[in-house]
């Protein structure tokens, strides 16, 4: 591309997006997850970071959690060093439009590689990078990060299959690596089955003999693992979580893959294709690009890549539709596509696949292919009958729309009847319809996280979450919201150092989410929408059929939650009255705007217990501690009992003092009448050390979620510690693939140094 060319596009996607991404006016469900889950979570994260601490445990939601391990704040990513250096609103901001800059260069540099003219080249990137589903992706960091790599990884996959390896092995391996390591794993799956069909049908086309295409296959193969490799600090410490959380990398039943309405009723993607797909909305295809398709096909250079985007996106589409074709079914059988939820986020793939189809079809309408009067007639036919299939949809903007039907026909018309040099005059001009008609498209006003009044909101409730810190010590808060809003979104909690007994993360351990479910539903396996623990409760009422919460109240007060906080609206709901009477909370001076109660009922984070039981299955264990009745003092269940009461134990365990409370070390001094367990009320997980008097002692999970020591009779320091072998061997991969990245870099380029003149 020359330099001029992608200045312009630079400049127009920049400009483009800098005044969509101004404040808008809401927040709600669609761009809560900035607001509530993105902009603390990296605040907390990369201020732990900047300050030289590698945030590997979380002590501040849901009894405890593997930071590093959810995923979500990339906090390996390259791009993410721009939150160390800049304030996090600021950063988002940069790194959004930056991102969608790299869409648009890289998806022109890719339609360029695959044979595509200088005007249908920015023709793919304006699309791809200003359309479509990009403005969705942008309400979830992650999900716009890890997709932002597929127009590179497909540029390095054409290198690959036309015998390039190196370069195309180097890019490949990046894009991979830097996809995974933004944390949205979901996108990157898309992404390899975007680059390895890509590859076989290229691979297919150029015949290379089975010898060099099976260097080829090996080379392309070979890139994806080193991708992963660089990875590894991410992907280790993820996959350690992954493989006993609530998100397992199992096949998901049909109502988890569509939890919000089923995969008919509340189906997007069909929602999108009915009503939104053709004009006048900011997810649409456009007008302009759609009249193109029909001679995206032609014979021409670009008719092979035409093909595989008609292809893949096709499959795309109908996996986004979910069981509304029987192809989704079958799709369910390819790896890794059934354990995701939501397969309408496929929808991106679709945008790149329909970005190129358009420039093909603009490709062909410049070159001399076929018949003309055959293509001349298709498009004219093409374009009458969606001229009227859009005259119906063109709204609000009806007005707007007629024009641009009118200018990209003429447009096209022009392309066919005129010679040569008036050609590239008129496809220049079509493309600056398109770009009109994305201009002209109404904007989403969803409010972005990017202005310094997000700072100032969130931050105005320092004070309460002070106070909270205060009235706690060592014990835990509920906070407790219902659907939160932003101000108090269940991730502050880390960001303002107070323990919390819930959470908002997708990735939770398999125990949280059976315990937190046996509370919400009196059963392991969640009965109701979103059909998947996702790390609080919003609703205190029972499903149909099933005991009220307020009955298995105890496993509360197990977790040492000493406040429930609630809003005044939210503390006069019927649900939460109930639950108050029950629990027989005891009311407080408010904290801040909000209603306090203390729990009296609540066991202490740290104890000694001298009677300790086998655990029996989930089902059984969790209904056991769940008893009002149930004293964890007097009798405690393990998995794997270290001990056996003694003879001369007391009938009951008494509290023990905790010296020591950091995010990754708690020591506990307790005093022992005989031989016992040390409860620790944070979360069991691997990677978590002890040592009794500076011995190395086992660790036991207790009462399902909970941890605990032996110890012998007498008074003794127990010292809890995170060392997780997960991260450690994380990094050695992620520092091995980067010497290898570079081995392959710089061998590539003494290759190309030509020899000295003789």
């Amino acid at each position: 591309m020359t330099r001029a060319a992608v200045l312009a596009l630079a400049a127009f996607v920049a400009l483009f997006w800098a005044v969509r991404v101004v404040p808008g006016d809401d927040i709600y469900l669609a761009n809560g997850d900035l607001f509530g889950y993105f902009y603390p979570a990296y605040e907390g994260a990369y201020a732990r970071l900047g300050a030289g601490t590698l945030p590997l445990w979380n002590p501040y939601q849901l009894c405890g959690l593997p930071w590093l391990a959810t995923l979500q704040t990339g906090l390996f990513y390259p791009p993410h060093l721009v939150y160390l250096l800049l304030p996090v609103h600021t950063g988002m901001a940069i790194s959004s439009i930056g991102h969608l800059l790299f869409i648009a260069l890289a998806t022109a540099l890719f339609a360029r590689r695959v044979g595509l003219g200088l005007a249908p080249a920015v023709l793919a990137a304006l699309l791809f990078a200003c359309r479509g589903h990009m403005v969705y992706l942008l309400y979830w960091p992650a999900a716009i990060e890890s997709a932002a790599w597929l127009p590179l990884g497909a540029f390095a996959t054409v290198d690959l299959a036309r015998g390039r390896p190196r370069r195309g092995a180097l890019l490949l391996a990046m894009s991979a690596g830097a996809s995974l390591l933004a944390g949205y794993p979901q996108n990157t799956l898309y992404l390899l089955y975007a680059w390895a069909t890509l590859f076989l049908v290229l691979l297919a086309a150029e015949r290379p003999g089975l010898a060099p295409a099976l260097g080829r296959t090996v080379a392309f193969g070979a890139a994806l693992a080193l991708g992963a490799l660089l990875a590894g600090a991410q992907l280790a410490p993820t996959m350690e979580l992954t493989a006993d959380s609530v998100r397992a990398t199992r096949a998901l039943p049909l109502r988890q893959i569509f939890p919000m309405g089923g995969g008919i009723i509340g189906n997007v993607a069909w929602d999108f294709l009915t009503h939104l797909s053709l004009a006048r909305h900011p997810l649409a295809f456009g007008v302009p690009a759609l009249l193109l398709l029909p001679l995206a096909l032609a014979r021409g250079p670009q008719r092979l890549v035409a093909l595989w985007a008609a292809g893949f996106g096709a499959t795309a589409l109908l996996f986004a539709l979910g069981p509304l074709t029987p192809v989704f079914q079958l799709l369910l059988h390819l790896p890794g596509l059934a354990w995701f939820r939501i397969p309408t986020r496929a929808l991106f793939v679709v945008d790149f696949c329909y970005a190129l189809l358009a420039a093909a079809g603009l490709e062909a309408a410049l070159g001399e292919v076929g018949s003309r009067r055959r293509v001349f007639g298709a498009t004219a036919l093409a374009c009458a009958m969606l001229a009227l299939v859009v005259a119906g949809k063109a709204t609000p903007n009806a007005g707007v729309g007629a024009v641009v039907i009118v200018a990209a026909t003429l447009g096209l018309v022009a392309l066919r009847a005129a010679g040569t040099a008036v050609r590239g005059v008129a496809a220049l001009v079509l493309v600056a319809v398109v770009a009109v008609d994305l201009a002209a498209a109404p904007r989403r006003r969803l409010r972005f996280p990017f202005g310094r009044d997000a700072a100032t909101m969130i931050h105005d409730r320092r004070a309460l979450y002070d106070e909270l810190r205060a009235r706690l010590g060592h014990d835990r808060v509920w906070l407790f919201t219902g659907l939160p809003p932003v101000d108090l979104s269940p991730k502050l909690p880390t960001l303002f150092g107070v323990r919390s007994f819930d959470d908002y993360e997708p990735l939770v351990t398999r125990r949280h989410g059976e315990y937190m479910t046996y509370l919400w539903d009196g059963a392991t396996e969640p009965s109701r929408p979103p059909y998947m623990f996702a790390g609080y409760l919003n609703t205190l009422d029972p499903p149909r059929g099933r005991p009220d919460p307020a009955e298995r109240r105890r496993l509360v007060d197990l977790a040492a939650v000493r406040l429930i906080v609630l809003p005044p609206h939210v503390a006069s709901r019927p649900d939460v009255v109930r639950f108050v009477a029950k629990a027989a909370l005891v009311p407080r001076d408010p904290i801040g705007d909000l209603v306090a109660f203390e729990n009296p009922s609540r066991v202490p984070r740290a104890y000694v217990t001298y009677r300790v039981l086998p655990a029996p299955d989930t089902s059984a264990l969790l209904e056991a501690v769940s008893r009002p009745d149930f004293d964890p003092l007097a009798a405690s269940y393990a998995e794997d009992p270290p001990l056996l009461p003694a003879a001369n134990a007391p009938a009951r365990g008494a509290a023990a003092d905790i010296a020591l409370d950091e995010e990754r070390a708690v020591e506990v001094d307790a005093a022992l009448n005989a031989p016992g367990l040390v409860v620790l009320a944070d979360t069991f997980y691997p990677g978590w050390q002890a040592t009794v008097d500076g011995a190395p002692a086992r660790i036991v999970a207790v009462n399902h979620l909970f941890r605990g020591v032996a110890a012998p009779a007498g008074r003794h320091r127990v010292r809890f510690e995170y060392h997780p072998a997960s991260v450690r061997r994380g990094l050695a991969a992620s520092a091995a693939g980067l010497v290898l990245l570079v081995g392959l870099a710089v061998s590539g380029r003494r290759r190309r140094v030509p020899p000295p003149p003789r």
